[in-house]
């Protein structure tokens, strides 16, 4: 198996703690992804589970965009409660979650059916987003090769350039007497 920071290794190059913070862990990160919507949105999720929480302003430099609709979505749910938090030394909002009942709740189900799953399919116990991680893949038509049906002749077949320039000779003489 590997590891969950591998699906946001691309995220996780370029971060700047000085101005992020530290790095979500690979707990938040799971936490994240066992509720649904893997990527950006998850990851915004689970840098307000960090102690510290997180300010819009660093969602925005760590994801590309805000990245509110799953952490909102959860907090509606009653998955996670928003805890209090200062502001931030510049002044800005933090945002702090935390994990309530109901969701350790909903966190337990998740992980008991992924580890059913992975028994069922002859594999190891896994953790509960492993299969929430992978891409979809879709569905592509196959190319069929383009046929005409006109029947195949000699004369068909045979090159007659469309734009040939005609000569004097060949072109029909207008009569000059009219």
């Amino acid at each position: 198996m590997t590891s969950i920071r591998e699906f946001y290794k691309p995220m996780f190059r370029s971060w700047q703690a000085k101005h992020l913070g530290p790095q979500p862990t690979d707990e938040m990160l799971e936490r994240a992804h066992a509720f649904g919507r893997p990527g950006k949105q998850s990851l915004a999720l689970a840098m307000t589970m960090r102690p510290e929480g997180a300010t819009a302003g660093q969602i925005v430099q760590a994801c590309g965009a805000p990245q509110n609709n799953h952490r909102r979505h959860v907090v509606e749910k009653g998955w996670f409660k928003r805890e209090p938090a200062s502001a931030s030394a510049e002044g800005h909002t933090v945002y702090k979650v935390t994990l309530s009942k109901k969701g350790e709740a909903k966190l337990a189900t998740v992980t008991a059916k992924a580890a059913a799953d992975a028994d069922k399919a002859g594999e190891a116990p896994v953790k509960a987003t492993k299969g929430k991680v992978k891409a979809k893949a879709t569905k592509r038509a196959k190319a069929k090769p383009a046929t005409t049906n006109a029947p195949v002749t000699p004369e068909a077949d045979a090159v007659t350039p469309a734009n040939e320039p005609v000569t004097t000779a060949d072109a029909p003489q207008a009569d000059a007497t009219a």
